[in-house]
């Protein structure tokens, strides 16, 4: 993988991102089949953030990019830690409602990452 590579992809799971969260602000919280499509990618994109961290050879401020999804993950995951104690069924996950603060972090970051994303997309193509 290489920094463009990376870059690519990580415009496409930021627009996703933003997606999510707007869908989540208009359902109040309620978990979607887009939410949990797009948190398993949130998921999958934080180990290869990780990998590419410590593999790509980022121009510039550029590897600000990985640090920085690395960082909202670990918000995020410290924020919401205790919204799944006790849940054990999938039909639980679903009643589930992430608080509006939650959403709106999440919001927040996806058109933060969107912005940055795009403009290092657009710079070095």
């Amino acid at each position: 993988m290489n920094a463009q590579t990376f870059i690519t992809f990580s415009v496409i799971l930021a627009a996703l991102q933003v997606a999510e969260g707007l869908k989540l602000r208009d359902s109040g919280g309620k978990l979607t089949g887009l939410a949990m499509t797009v948190s398993t990618l949130e998921f999958i994109w934080l180990l290869v953030s990780v990998y590419a961290l410590f593999t790509v050879s980022f121009p510039g401020w550029t590897i600000f990019i990985p640090a920085a999804y690395l960082s909202y993950f670990m918000v995020v995951t410290w924020h919401s830690r205790n919204l799944t104690k006790g849940i054990e069924t999938i039909e639980a996950i679903k009643e589930l409602r992430i608080p509006e603060y939650l959403v709106l972090i999440s919001l927040a970051f996806g058109i933060f990452h969107l912005l940055i994303s795009g403009v290092t997309w657009i710079q070095y193509s």
